[in-house]
C-alpha cells in the first residue's frame, strides 16, 4: 500500500525510513531490498530504539536523583511551559 501511494519518487518515498528501505537500493543501483530484509531492518530499528530509550530515561532519572538542583531547575522549567509546542514550534526549537 506504501508503495501504491508513495511512488518512488515522492517526498515521503524520500524523507521517511519505510520509504528510503522500500525503494533504497545497494551501491551498484541495481538491487533493492526485500520484504523480508525491509521487516528485519525495520525491527532492528524499533528495537535499538526502545533499548536507546530505556536507557537515555532511565539515566536520566538516576542522575536527577543525585543532583536535586538539576531536579528543580527541570521542574521549574518544565511549570512554565503554559501550552504544549506544536510541531512546526518543535521543528523550530
Amino acid at each position: 500500500e506504501f508503495m501504491r501511494e508513495n511512488p518512488e519518487n515522492s517526498e515521503r518515498s524520500q524523507t521517511t525510513v519505510i520509504g528510503r528501505l522500500i525503494y533504497g537500493k545497494d551501491e551498484n543501483k541495481n538491487r533493492m531490498m526485500t520484504r523480508d530484509e525491509i521487516k528485519d531492518n525495520m525491527l532492528t530499528l524499533v528495537f535499538a530504539g526502545h533499548d536507546t530509550t530505556y536507557a537515555s530515561i532511565s539515566s536520566l532519572l538516576y542522575h536527577l536523583s543525585q543532583n536535586p538542583d538539576a531536579l528543580e531547575a527541570l521542574a521549574k522549567e518544565t511549570s512554565s511551559l503554559a501550552d504544549p509546542l506544536e510541531s512546526d514550534e518543535l521543528k523550530n526549537a
